[in-house]
């Protein structure tokens, strides 16, 4: 194994340890919004889903453990695709050596912009 190889490995396992690790944070973060909002809790992982199922996945008749269960998978795939690309992205940079605190400041800036790009922006066009 060439040292170019372990350490394009290196970046892909903490890129998709930090989006999964990131993710599960964040999904756990909408949950506690959409309660405290007054809205469903795993409406959020309802709408995700709908992307592969359609929207009758939104349907109150259509069964929410499929729903819900698509809804995480996807939410989980996404954040381990985007986080692989950050670090990725700090790899071409040169700033994976960077102090911890600093790379999850800017992964939570990088997370925001994601958020307010693929959620806020399409939910708020549609009210």
């Amino acid at each position: 194994m060439t040292a170019v190889s372990h350490y394009s490995t290196r970046t892909l396992l903490l890129g998709s340890g930090g989006g999964f690790f990131g993710g599960v944070l964040f999904g756990l973060l909408q949950i506690v919004v959409s309660a405290a909002s007054g809205e469903a809790p795993l409406l959020s992982f309802r709408a995700i889903s709908s992307m592969v199922l359609g929207t009758q996945a939104l349907a109150p008749g259509y069964p929410a453990a499929t729903a819900v269960a698509t809804g995480i998978a996807l939410h989980l795939l996404f954040s381990v695709i985007y986080g692989v690309a950050f670090a990725l992205f700090l790899s071409s940079t040169r700033q994976m050596s960077t102090p911890g605190s600093v790379l999850m400041v800017l992964g939570s800036i990088y997370a925001m912009i994601l958020w307010v790009v693929s959620f806020l922006e399409p939910v708020m066009n549609l009210r």
